[in-house]
């Protein structure tokens, strides 16, 4: 928690950048492990909570390479981002703990993919949103407990894998139209979910991963 407070401190003594002028968009991210599958979470607002409350926190940064791409509202980022995850053990005779064992190591994790930004709702003029989807790569230090978890509630073949593919999808509202306050227009707040797996089976044979629900502060600069 204490580098989400170091850059959260640091962003607000930032000189911001308009936002059509900026360059980059810093985020400031805190995950929660589930074990609800992605299309439960993003289709029927699924959030079975992880019995060893697993989590992260991270930081993102982001390069804008597009912005209004061909006059459309759209926005396209090459992003990069670590996070360190706090492995707990709160049950282990947990029925998910075994047979592939955790580990109360903490662990980082790297992200990297192409990011593209919708900007465009009929709320808009009230309030600034921004929905993001990206596709990329991810890299954990060691195989974090959430996808030991969800390997050991699977009947067939239970395989991991340190690099996997990576998934995010975030929403978005500006929190200057939120609060009505000038000062704090320059940032965004959302939520979202991270996502790692091997795309059924197709990287490194893994069928299955890990999802986090987010919640974050970015702003532009």
């Amino acid at each position: 928690m204490k580098i989400i407070l170091v850059f959260l401190t640091a962003m607000l003594t930032f000189k911001m950048a308009a936002a059509e002028d900026a360059k980059y968009i810093l985020r400031v991210i805190h995950g929660e492990a589930t074990y609800s599958d992605l299309y439960k979470i993003l289709l029927e607002n699924d959030r079975e909570k992880d019995h060893q409350e697993g989590s992260f926190n991270g930081i993102q940064l982001e390069k804008f390479i597009a912005k209004d791409y061909k006059n459309h509202p759209i926005d396209i980022t090459l992003m990069g981002s670590f996070f360190l995850h706090n492995q707990n053990i709160k049950d282990p005779y947990d029925e998910y703990a075994q047979p592939l064992e955790l580990t109360e190591k903490d662990t980082y994790q790297v992200n990297t993919g192409i990011k593209m930004y919708w900007k465009k709702f009929p709320w808009s003029n009230l309030v600034r949103t921004r929905l993001a989807v990206l596709e990329g790569a991810s890299y954990t230090e060691h195989i974090i407990n959430i996808e030991r978890q969800n390997q050991n509630r699977r009947s067939s073949k239970k395989t991991t894998s340190n690099l996997l593919n990576y998934l995010e999808t975030s929403l978005a509202f500006n929190m200057g139209d939120l609060t009505r306050s000038e000062q704090l227009e320059p940032y965004y707040f959302g939520l979202g979910v991270s996502h790692r797996s091997g795309i059924f089976g197709t990287i490194n044979n893994v069928n299955g991963g890990s999802n986090f629900i987010t919640f974050f502060v970015e702003t532009h600069f």
